[in-house]
């Protein structure tokens, strides 16, 4: 892939650009003509264009990198998309959310792709701590904390004023870095809060280049953020240009049975610590490769993305999600309380999945993978290879069936028979359109949940009346039937059973035996959940389902 640069800081960026084989960089473009002839002698550079248009223009350009100041980005990377590029920007995507948004539309409309920095989660610190959250090596997650402080750059910064102006600050400055390793760690971000300030309302520069220059600050130079990401877990996040000194971790991610301490966002290797009950505190040793300073890893996987057809790792499905929290701290503010999110991507595998060329190995993880539903294992298949076979397992009723893609052929694991056409529906729906929702300990009738009383009249003949006279005319036959698929025995009617049916959702059936002067009668209480997990039509299908299972083992 040919490269051009736009960028101040060439010696640092090339240096690192042109470790990775697959990138060619054919030119550079600088404001400053001199830093460009610079890096064009230093690092005998094919060209070196007037201004950024005469880039755009050049039809050898695949991708334009963008390290020019964040209030730059918009603009340079609107006119970049405009003339055909793929752009991949320096952190943050835009100086603000609704330049982020633009951009992405614009990108989506011209089917081209922006991705962009941090690619610091790409190494084998954050990639380590990701497969020991994936192996459970700390429990379930159930929150994270990150902290990013310091006094600001005035006293060192040869040009220190943008950090505080608009697209500056700790947080868009600091914080991709920060935010971009918890999303990777542990999913997207379903909603924030916090309070922002500015305590100092000027900065005196202690470089030798604006010696006691006085800068006027603009934004926010302290944030204190609290996350809740899609997966539930709770989280914190601080970021400071008002701080001298803090003995704090950088990021932390704190399970059900343990700890793991995070190396710096900002670098690619690091130490992992982990701590556990069993274990006590211990170092982690690194299983990934890009240990030392790799940047440049994002632009090289983008190419190779872009040469394979396939998504990118630092998408903008990323960087705009990323955006949002970014902006979103200030935003919530401004709007008086939490900010719900708009940008939900799918968590991204660990390096060493995306990075394998076995088809059983990769199929055998995505099947497994924990926090993806089925659509977004099935769009990640794709992304690693559109030949590879998925097959995800599903336990209906205590007896589990493999559902492959993209076919999505349905097959029992025990090698009996494949189960009915509105069963395999019920399947497919599930995966496809389900939710994880967490039940409270609460049961429903179907008459309670949504929609319930519009569709009672059908409901109760296809279910009640039906469970009524197949059950309760045979309780002793309904019972070992019962028992035999491993429900759990309850103190209602004549005879009365929970049943697991799927994912976390459970059913009651309760049965009264007729006698002469009445008929027999049942019951179906469904666990909450199912109010918010299934439509008021796969309700009818779930009781259908149970009746036609029990008495399958009548």
């Amino acid at each position: 892939m040919n490269v051009k640069l736009i960028d101040e800081f060439f010696n640092t960026t090339l240096d690192k650009v042109k470790t990775f084989q697959n990138i060619e960089v054919i030119g550079v473009c600088d404001l400053i003509r001199e830093r460009a002839e610079n890096a064009v002698k230093a690092y005998n550079l094919p060209k070196l264009y007037e201004d950024m248009y005469e880039l755009f223009a050049d039809p050898e350009v695949d991708i334009v990198l963008n390290l020019t100041r964040p209030y730059q980005h918009y603009e340079v990377t609107k006119a970049a998309l405009l003339a055909g590029k793929h752009v991949y920007s320096e952190k943050p995507l835009g100086a603000s959310w609704e330049e982020g948004v633009e951009l992405v539309k614009l990108a989506e409309e011209r089917g081209l792709w922006i991705a962009g920095a941090p690619d610091t989660y790409m190494g084998a610190g954050i990639q380590t701590c990701r497969k020991l959250i994936d192996e459970g090596a700390i429990g379930e997650v159930v929150g994270a904390t990150a902290f990013m402080t310091c006094h600001g750059h005035e006293s060192w910064h040869p040009d220190p004023e943008f950090y505080y102006k608009h697209g500056g600050g700790p947080m868009l400055d600091m914080g991709p870095y920060y935010v971009t390793a918890l999303v990777n760690l542990l999913g997207g971000v379903k909603r924030l809060g916090g309070m922002v300030s500015i305590p100092q309302k000027q900065r005196v520069a202690g470089c030798k280049e604006h010696f006691g220059e006085v800068i006027d600050v603009e934004v926010p130079t302290s944030y204190y953020g609290i996350l809740e990401f899609d997966s539930c877990v709770m989280g914190s996040v601080i970021t400071s240009f008002d701080v001298y000194m803090a003995h704090l971790p950088t990021i932390e991610i704190y399970g059900t049975n343990g700890t793991i301490r995070v190396p710096d966002p900002n670098g690619f290797g690091g130490h992992v610590w982990m701590y556990t009950p069993e274990g006590g505190e211990r170092e982690i040793p690194l299983e990934f490769d890009y240990t030392e300073n790799s940047r440049a890893l994002g632009l090289s996987e983008m190419a190779a993305a872009l040469e394979n057809d396939r998504l990118p790792r630092a998408s903008y499905k990323q960087t705009l999600h990323v955006l949002e929290v970014l902006t979103g701290f200030e935003r919530a503010v401004k709007e008086g309380g939490y900010l719900e999110l708009t940008q939900h991507p799918a968590q991204q595998l660990h390096l060493k999945l995306m990075a394998s060329t076995d088809p059983s190995y990769i199929a055998d993880c995505l099947g497994q993978f924990v926090g993806f539903d089925y659509p977004d294992k099935c769009k990640l298949l794709s992304q690693l290879s559109p030949a590879l076979r998925l097959e995800q397992a599903v336990k209906l009723l205590g007896r589990e069936y493999a559902i492959a893609h993209p076919d999505y052929a349905i097959r029992a694991v025990d090698g009996g028979a494949v189960p009915p056409l509105p069963t395999q529906t019920f399947l497919l729906r599930y995966l496809l359109e389900g939710k994880t929702v967490a039940d409270s300990g609460q049961w429903k009738t179907f008459r309670e949940m949504p929609w319930g009383e519009m569709y009672i009249k059908p409901y109760t003949g296809r279910v009640l009346t039906r469970a009524a006279f197949t059950f309760g005319t045979r309780i002793d036959a309904f019972r070992k039937a019962a028992e035999k698929m491993g429900a759990t025995p309850v103190k209602h009617g004549d005879a009365g059973y929970l049943f697991d049916l799927i994912g976390g959702y459970q059913m009651q059936i309760m049965i009264w035996a007729g006698d002469e002067e009445f008929p027999p009668n049942a019951q179906v209480l469904y666990s909450d959940n199912f109010a918010d997990g299934f439509a008021a039509e796969d309700r009818v299908v779930a009781g259908d389902i149970l009746i036609s299972t029990i008495k399958a083992n009548m």
